[in-house]
């Protein structure tokens, strides 16, 4: 039997972070996984501040769709045209038809609890 680390974001606790599959196994993942939380809770406190009537559960919604959707929103600050449901599918579609980058293949192994 062999040892294994694994990595999780304090920000989702280890009950949440294994009910939800969010257990890495490199501390890369694991540290994006936290600046991912770290802007959608930072983004949910200026919400609640500037948006006079929106709720706390609601901004926390709408703050982790940002947040996951980051790069996107960075394009659409200069090309707003890229938030329509159309783009974005065709740019799914397109992300999806790229060739393989070459070099060494990354191994991915399941994760073991």
């Amino acid at each position: 039997m062999s040892v294994q680390a694994l990595f999780y974001s304090d920000r989702d606790g280890l009950e949440k972070a294994m009910e939800e599959n969010r257990v890495y196994s490199t501390k890369a993942e694991a540290d994006a996984r936290d600046k991912l939380l770290e802007l959608a809770d930072e983004m949910r406190d200026f919400l609640v501040r500037n948006c006079t009537g929106l709720d706390e559960d609601t901004a926390d919604k709408v703050s982790m769709v940002i947040a996951e959707n980051r790069d996107l929103m960075k394009k659409a600050m200069t090309k707003p045209s890229l938030l329509s449901e159309k783009n974005i599918q065709q740019a799914k579609t397109e992300e999806q038809g790229k060739p393989a980058k070459r070099g060494r293949k990354k191994k991915e192994e399941p994760i073991k609890v």
